[in-house]
């Protein structure tokens, strides 16, 4: 936790605390799920940039485009398959009587 990747680890926490917030507030199709996983995975990369800055001494902005910039297209693709896998498997665990 306290290398150069601890900000990211500490932000996948994040991420679930955003994703649980968001997703209590309000009942979500897939275009919302996408959204509150990708709100997600923005609040990972700006913990973990901040942190890569502070441990390595990078600026704010070095540490955006080496730790976070090559890893923000494939991770966008990600949060829209979690949210529409996450849709699914409510959908189907709902049928077959298992509250969530």
């Amino acid at each position: 936790l306290v290398g150069p990747t601890g900000g990211y680890l500490i932000g996948y926490l994040v991420i679930t605390l955003i994703v649980g917030f968001l997703k209590q507030r309000k009942t979500a199709g897939v275009i919302g799920l996408t959204v509150f996983c990708i709100a997600g995975m923005l609040a990972c990369h700006l913990f973990g940039a901040l942190w890569l800055a502070i441990s390595m001494g990078y600026t704010p902005w070095q540490a955006l485009l080496v730790g976070s910039a090559p890893y923000l297209l494939f991770d966008s693709i990600k949060a829209a398959g979690a949210g529409a896998l996450g849709l699914r498997l409510r959908n189907h665990l709902t049928k077959a009587g298992i509250a969530v």
